[in-house]
């Protein structure tokens, strides 16, 4: 399946999961709610994620800056948007963009692979750690404070176990060189037929592979810096904190106050449901949690429809079609301007 069928796939999910809400909602009560939208707090919205994305890439700067890799934010910040890109259109628990990632780091600064993979999974650790804390104290909240089907409930310890073995798995790989290379392997034949499509990708999977095999070596010497651990913390938390205003902005324009825990356990829950490698970027699955736990929180199904709506398209949607168009423009500069 090439880069074409897959964004085609992607879109045409999206689609149905638009139109299925619509459907089930009622079409007139969400355009009816969505007409009167304060186009100025949208902007707002779309702005908070907006630094928050530029909050994630500086992160992975500081990562960077310490493996002492040189590259311009603006370089750094467009190849993060295109491991993103990917990532949201391929069922990979969100990790399918990191081989792009890896991959364009070392193209746009002849770094080794092995010192790309260490930022890489070092940036993954510093969300993940934060993350899992989070959730599973939100987890909790949301079995004892709202009223989820059981589904849902199953789903969110699945995904919760997901989350946690990731990490663990992250931890394994960066001190077991063994490991690192059985996962670039892994990853070579999971995503290489995605990553061929690019021509700049060709025989990635060899690379990857041998430069696995030095890895650890950068990898333990990133997670022993506690400074760096501190910074990535704060840096992850302020992500989350712009991702929750996102959201209390998309309420705010449609008229409605959201009570902040709310937003942010819909926030989590949602990310821990992508998680679950089902469809590109949890397509349909985060949409429907969202808007089954905002209408358990007594917000009209119409608000909550609409809300959802924007929120993915502001998050997902626009943001995946930046980055597929950064991972474009940096591979014609990395061919020297050919395509």
């Amino acid at each position: 399946m090439n880069m074409i069928k897959t964004l085609a796939i992607s879109v045409a999910l999206g689609l149905i999961v638009m139109f299925a809400v619509s459907f089930l909602v009622g079409l007139d009560d969400i355009v009816r709610v969505g007409v009167h939208a304060d186009l100025t707090l949208l902007a707002l919205a779309f702005l908070f994620h907006t630094l928050a994305m530029i909050t994630i890439t500086v992160r992975w700067a500081t990562i960077v800056q310490k493996a002492k890799i040189k590259i311009r934010f603006w370089r750094l910040f467009l190849i993060s948007l295109s491991g993103m890109a990917v990532s949201n259109i391929t069922p990979s628990a969100r990790m399918g963009g990191e081989p792009i990632r890896a991959y364009l780091l070392n193209k746009e600064t002849h770094a080794s692979t092995r010192q790309s993979l260490a930022t890489i999974i070092t940036d993954r650790l510093f969300d993940g750690v934060a993350f899992t804390v989070m959730a599973f104290f939100i987890v909790l909240l949301a079995s004892t404070e709202l009223t989820l089907p059981a589904w849902i409930t199953v789903a969110l310890i699945i995904s919760f176990v997901i989350s946690v073995a990731l990490i663990f798995g992250m931890f394994f790989v960066s001190f077991n060189s063994k490991a690192a290379v059985r996962l670039a392997r892994w990853g070579s034949k999971k995503f290489g037929r995605v990553l061929k499509h690019f021509r700049s990708f060709k025989n990635i999977d060899k690379r990857v592979e041998k430069e696995s095999r030095m890895y650890s070596d950068n990898a333990k010497r990133l997670m022993k810096d506690q400074n760096l651990w501190l910074f990535g913390i704060v840096l992850t938390i302020l992500i989350w904190a712009f991702d929750t205003l996102r959201t209390y902005f998309i309420f705010a324009a449609l008229g409605l106050h959201v009570p902040v825990l709310v937003i942010l356990a819909v926030i989590i829950i949602a990310a821990l449901m992508g998680a679950i490698p089902v469809t590109p970027g949890g397509i349909g699955l985060m949409e429907s949690v969202m808007i089954i736990i905002y209408s358990s929180s007594g917000i009209t199904l119409a608000v909550a429809g609409m809300s959802t709506i924007l929120d993915r398209l502001i998050s997902f949607w626009i943001f995946t079609f930046i980055g597929l168009g950064a991972a474009y423009y940096l591979k014609v500069k990395i061919n020297g301007g050919k395509k």
